[in-house]
């Protein structure tokens, strides 16, 4: 699955750390989001994502 995760992160001008430590999640699994390199994500993890950033879950989904 890919999300937009890096691209929007990037829009707010936040660093990786920042927003894995914001959204209480380990930097390696957020690079792993955003480098579409997991198979499986909870809804808890996007749902912290989502939030960190400031938007919604589904912002997060490329379509």
């Amino acid at each position: 699955m890919k999300y937009k995760i890096k691209e929007i992160r990037r829009d707010k001008e936040m660093t990786l750390g920042e927003l894995a430590e914001k959204a209480k999640i380990a930097p390696p699994l957020l690079s792993a989001l955003e480098n579409g390199k997991l198979k499986f994500v909870t809804t808890e993890t996007l749902l912290n994502v989502a939030n960190a950033l400031g938007t919604s879950v589904d912002d997060l989904f490329c379509l």
